[in-house]
């Protein structure tokens, strides 16, 4: 049973889908069949400095980087088509303000949304460049999430409202209100639930079979500046990453918060969270370099620091390998990201 709080916000979701009723309709689509991907977590950075986001493309072996200013795309070289040996930068892709970046289908496309430029940019990974890209339906877009099956983007905007554009036919259906701008957004690999951090110290949750609003939760008084959120589909919770030395967890089948993590007593920094499955184990990059690591599984360990690296510096999950994949600033060449791959003890 819900408290009375989130029946208030069912009941205005409830209101919002009746004002736009084909719209609400898209989306329960969109969002309700199953997502093939991996999760998929976004983040705003939004404290001392924007974090760059690294995606991968295990299929391609390529990955796409997003750091404000350009999306850079780099290959991984193999010598016996198993073994990485080196990697080679393919190309970059002026996008001012691009800080999010979404995989799109698996013939290699990836989204990213220009706030700058107030456009979504469609990247060819294989031909590493740009093929297209669409005026923003609202102020400075931020992140995406991408329907593989259904070919829609659905992209959260600094209007406060989620738009959606059908891929195929590159046309927009129409725009969601939500009253605010996520600074998160994480999809369950399932795409069942979708969570946000919409502000206003809050954790958001839509339930997508049926499409409805799940609730709107207030973060524990602990979590004080919320970085980043991903969702364990199979366990039912949502994690979210309080900053400082707290990481929250909420299961969203009780609508409660289970007891909070602690993190290694560090300072504030913008962190990315990453998921490895067959670990069960979270990990989170700061944007100073340190790289933590937690079990969410039976053999929960206490959180510790696992690895440093660069300032600046971005990573994604290659679940092929069970390794990072890493991007790190070079320190001679201002711009310029040296990438690799990295065991994680």
């Amino acid at each position: 049973m819900m408290p009375g709080g989130e029946n208030r916000a069912v009941r205005g979701a409830s209101s919002v889908a009746r004002r736009i009723t084909r719209l609400s309709q898209v989306m329960a689509t969109l969002l309700t069949a199953a997502c093939a991907s991996v999760a998929l977590s976004a983040s705003a950075g939004g404290l001392a400095g924007m974090a760059p986001v690294l995606l991968w493309d295990g299929a391609l072996q390529r990955a796409a980087l997003a750091d404000g200013r350009q999306v850079t795309v780099a290959q991984a070289i193999t010598a016996d088509g198993a073994t990485p040996t080196s990697w080679r930068v393919q190309g970059t892709i002026a996008a001012p303000g691009a800080w999010h970046l979404s995989a799109g289908p698996d013939d290699g496309s990836v989204y990213a949304s220009a706030a700058e430029e107030g456009v979504l940019k469609f990247i060819d990974l294989a031909q590493a460049r740009q093929v297209h890209q669409v005026p923003a339906a609202g102020a400075a877009p931020g992140p995406l999430v991408y329907h593989p099956v259904l070919k829609r983007l659905a992209s959260f905007n600094a209007g406060g409202a989620v738009t959606l554009f059908d891929t195929a036919s590159r046309a927009y259906e129409g725009l969601l209100p939500l009253g605010e701008t996520p600074s998160a957004v994480a999809l369950a690999p399932d795409g069942r639930v979708l969570a946000l951090l919409p502000g206003q110290h809050m954790l958001a949750l839509l339930a997508l079979r049926p499409f409805r609003m799940f609730g709107r939760f207030d973060l524990p008084q602990t979590c004080a500046q919320p970085q980043d959120v991903l969702v364990d589909g199979v366990a039912g919770q949502v994690f979210v990453d309080c900053g400082g030395s707290v990481l929250a967890v909420f299961d969203f089948r009780q609508g409660e918060w289970l007891a909070a993590w602690s993190w290694p007593a560090l300072p504030a920094s913008p962190r990315h969270l990453l998921w490895d499955p067959a670990q069960r184990r979270l990990l989170a990059l700061q944007l100073d370099g340190q790289l933590i690591q937690a079990s969410a599984g039976p053999d929960r360990f206490p959180a510790q620091v696992v690895a440093h690296f660069s300032v600046g510096s971005a990573a994604a999950w290659d679940a092929g390998r069970h390794q990072l994949v890493l991007a790190q600033p070079d320190p001679a060449r201002a711009g310029v990201y040296n990438f690799s791959f990295q065991q994680v003890p």
